[in-house]
């Protein structure tokens, strides 16, 4: 709105009306001084309307707070920004209260709402209307205002009937048609309508005017997509008649085969590094990268990820071999690589497009990468993906990691599609942040892509080939699989408690030169005080939990699997309460590869002879079965009279048990889901959720251990006793309970009426809660589809893949040192992710903002000692 608009002495007036071809009927209005408008600073505001003609100004002490409530299903809302251009409107509606996500509308859009007559510019007045789903109607402007100045903006959130909110005195209006309302109101009772307001920032006035015309680009997002796609390679831009490999005739390297660099030579180094021979490529492989791209909208840490190469990939091409490329996603951002044409084993150089910076937002999120055939016309192949476990690696390491490549991660019987190897490394400038990101929900991240081609690749990398979701009976079989499998847990629970009863060494001292059974000496503790005082058993729960997580990690620290091995439990708390990042760490290439090869056989062979044994009981089981059917076959005939020939009908076999299956199958995906997590957090593979665990385990534990349970208990009794079967109660019978008059039907009806009112008032404050989270969503998703397209995939932040991809025994890691020589370079991206309501801003953005204005505050404040040490707490927590 106008600074003239908003300096109107009369307030913002709001009206609701009845929308009609012919004639539109007011239904009620509301007046609001601006200055309290502008006080609310954006928070959720509730106005109750007035009848048609009143003027009198609503009452601010009613109007600001977080007052929530509900009208109908029918909602109404208008942006309005004020640039130099002009004045925007933007209108939203939706019927999401009682059906959350029912006919969601899109806020501003590309496609959501076209522009009325007139433009946005000089002066004229614009008006944007979404309706429905997101379908837009061509509406004409009510008013505009001439003059330019600071702006506000005003959001309607929810209004009754079919309803306009049109805001001001001849100042500007948007329209927007609702759906009518089924509930019956009282005579005063003109409704209610909720809208936010605040001042309008530059920001705000940028993207209003951007998405009004959707030209040009608004800060880069467009032109930042599309640089990440347009990489080099790719089969048509090869010059025909180029040789892939050679042999020199003379010199040093005379007959040695050398290979084509692909997608080109390094630019400094053009007739040198065209052909270099297979050592040659491993070793300029190997060297740092010249250029990075800084991704993702995180603050707590920086994830460094260079693509090295891939070794053994199957040719996918009907003409020529395989084109590779890599896709990796990381949170709310992606990157793509250089395609290395016509290559089954390619190797990324330093000087092409290979390395990607993201910064971290959550600790648990994982780094999914996937490796691509390209195609210029259809759909790329996937070749194979893998996700790796970021929590695991410790700061300041150089990790070189190769994995196999598989088409997902549900199938048992899924086979390796070559390898990938990376060279990663995390930093972090305050390792507190990072493990206390894990306090709050892991809510997914959505990446938004331009074309459907993109938004495929995507969906594969994070969810492979196998869809998990829509219905088929393989699907349902392989959730029953996947859950008989976790039988698996009871070979693991044998040698447990084979071990624990047989005092067997379980804790390595000195080097593993002794193995003391340090378990069993717990266990033979907590027994016999447990026996002599039972009220332990609430502290023994807890503790046990701890145990049991602390035995695990332990365990897993143990056994000769290098890449099996997890950060240690002491680790995890220097980072939290000492603010102490983990030491870094040295694995060499193949270490202990032959003790890993021989532990990994064992229980491989150990699982299948259980099988075998368990199948075989089954078969004989199923045998003797069948042998008593068999005897009383005949018995199963008498009585029998329908002599009647019996109609076969195949086709009732197929789709009608879907309706009884397909629930079946969604209830059976849900619990496996939560049986990974479950398992992912016990063994540790979420080693920050389990430290969590393991320590407020502990806590519990020592809080029920120091409670006197015997004092608490007998007390407890004693006062019930006392109280509720003393000899008193015949008082309490003559003076109280014997003179209480049996409620009658009236009485009896208005106690339920007041339970059900409340029961009524509990929904419609959990219909609003909801009905906010997805107007919120709603904002997110348009402003997301105008900023970065209109394909979505979401991005799980916590594990929820059934098999974790480990390194192989060729991986290696050592203590970073940064490279000498000039300094690569670094081109910002950021991320996709918004925060901030009415129009969310770029959180990589605002992350900006506050590094910039900590910083400023230190420069203000250096010349104070006391605030100093202050402010640098703040950058560096920035």
């Amino acid at each position: 709105m106008k600074e003239e608009f908003l300096g109107n002495p009369d307030g913002i007036c709001f009206k609701v009306i009845d929308w009609d071809p012919i004639k539109n009927d007011e239904l009620g209005q509301v007046t609001v001084k601006t200055e309290d408008l502008l006080k609310s600073n954006g928070e959720r505001m509730k106005l109750k309307l007035l009848p048609p003609g009143k003027s009198s100004r609503h009452n601010p002490a009613a109007m600001l707070g977080s007052a929530v409530g509900a009208v109908g299903k029918a909602g109404v809302g208008a942006v309005g920004s004020v640039g130099k251009a002009g004045v925007g409107a933007v209108g939203s509606v939706g019927r999401g209260v009682g059906k959350v996500g029912g006919n969601a509308i899109g806020v501003v859009g590309k496609g959501v709402g076209k522009v009325g007559e007139s433009s946005i510019g000089k002066g004229v007045g614009g008006a944007i209307s979404g309706i429905g789903k997101g379908v837009g109607k061509v509406t004409k402007p009510v008013s505009s205002v001439a003059k330019s100045g600071s702006g506000a903006l005003v959001s309607g959130v929810k209004a009754s009937g079919n309803a306009v909110v049109s805001a001001g005195k001849g100042g500007m209006s948007s329209v927007s048609k609702l759906n009518p309302l089924a509930h019956k109101r009282a005579d005063d009772d003109y409704g209610e309508i909720y809208i936010r307001c605040r001042p309008a920032t530059s920001y705000d006035r940028k993207f209003l005017k951007f998405a009004a015309d959707q030209k040009g680009d608004f800060l880069g997002c467009r032109q930042n997509t599309e640089y990440i796609f347009d990489t080099k390679g790719g089969a048509t831009r090869i010059i025909p008649g180029t040789k892939y490999s050679l042999k020199e005739k003379t010199g040093p390297d005379a007959g040695v085969e050398k290979y084509l660099v692909r997608p080109e030579p390094d630019p400094e180094r053009k007739a040198v590094t065209k052909y270099l021979s297979e050592s040659e490529i491993e070793a300029e492989a190997l060297k740092p990268s010249r250029e990075w791209l800084s991704l993702s909208s995180g603050k707590n840490g920086r994830l460094f990820v260079e693509m090295i190469g891939a070794d053994d990939l199957p040719n996918t091409d009907t003409f020529g071999k395989t084109d590779p490329f890599a896709i990796v996603i990381y949170e709310d951002s992606y990157g793509k690589t250089d395609i290395i044409d016509d290559c089954l084993s390619p190797r990324w150089m330093p000087w092409s497009r290979r390395a990607f910076v993201f910064n971290i937002d959550h600790a648990s999120s994982d780094l999914r990468v996937g490796i691509f055939d390209y195609d210029s016309t259809w759909n790329h192949d996937m070749i194979g993906r893998v996700a790796i476990s970021v929590s695991q690696l410790r700061p300041s390491t150089e990790y070189v990691l190769s994995y196999n490549l598989y088409e997902d991660s549900v199938s048992p019987e899924r086979e390796a599609k070559g390898t990938v190897t990376l060279r990663l490394r995390v930093e972090l400038d305050n390792p507190k942040a990072l493990v206390m990101s894990n306090i709050k929900p892991p809510t997914d991240q959505f990446i938004n892509f331009q074309g459907a081609k993109q938004l495929a690749m995507a969906k594969k990398v994070v969810e492979g080939k196998t869809d998990m979701v829509s219905y088929g009976i393989g699907t349902l079989t392989m959730h029953i699989a996947e859950l008989t499998s976790y039988k698996f847990i009871t070979y693991y629970l044998a040698d447990a408690v084979i071990s624990l009863l047989l005092w067997r060494g379980q804790v390595p001292f000195f080097g593993g030169k002794f193995w003391v059974p340090v378990h069993s000496m717990i266990a033979f503790y907590a027994a016999v005080t447990f026996v002599e005082n039972p009220t332990l058993g609430f502290a023994y729960f807890w503790f046990g939990n701890a145990w049991l997580l602390l035995a695990i990690q332990s365990w897993r620290n143990t056994t000769p699997l290098a890449w099996n091995r997890i950060m240690p439990f002491g680790r995890i708390l220097m980072m939290m309460i000492l603010n102490k990042a983990a030491s870094p760490e040295t694995i060499p290439v193949n270490f202990r590869e032959e003790e890993a090869v021989e532990f990994e056989n064992h229980m491989q062979e150990r699982i299948r002879k259980a099988e075998e044994a368990a199948m075989r009981r089954y078969e004989e089981n199923q045998r003797m079965m069948a042998e008593h059917e068999a005897e009383t076959a005949d018995l199963d005939q008498v009585g029998e009279t329908d002599i009647s020939t019996k109609k076969s009908n195949l086709a009732d076999l197929a789709s009608p048990f879907k309706a009884i299956l397909y629930p079946i199958q969604q209830l059976l995906y849900s619990i496996c889901l939560y049986l990974r997590i479950a398992r992912n957090i016990y063994l540790w593979d979420e080693p920050y959720y389990a430290a969590f665990l393991t320590a407020g385990s502990l806590v519990i534990g020592i809080v029920f251990y120091l409670l006197p349970w015997p004092f608490l208990l007998r007390w407890t009794g004693r006062i019930i006793a006392w109280t509720v079967f003393g000899p008193h109660m015949k008082l309490v019978d003559i003076f109280y309970y014997s003179k209480l008059k049996e409620a009658t039907d009236e009485e009896e009806a208005a106690k339920l009426k007041a339970y059900y009112e409340s029961l009524k008032e509990t929904a419609k404050k959990n219909a609003v809660l909801a009905r906010i989270r997805t107007e919120e969503a709603v904002k997110q998703k348009s402003v997301k589809e105008i900023l970065f397209g209109r394909f979505v995939e979401r991005v799980p932040v916590i594990k929820c893949e059934r098999f974790i991809d480990m390194p192989l025994h060729r991986s290696s890691s050592k203590p970073y040192q940064a490279p000498s020589g000039a300094a690569p370079t670094i081109q910002f991206i950021g991320g996709q992710s918004l925060v901030g309501t009415m129009i969310p801003e770029l959180k990589s953005i605002k992350n900006e903002k506050d590094a910039e204005k900590a910083k400023k505050e230190l420069e203000e404040t250096k010349n104070k000692p006391e605030e100093k040490k202050e402010s640098e707490a703040k950058v560096k927590r920035v």
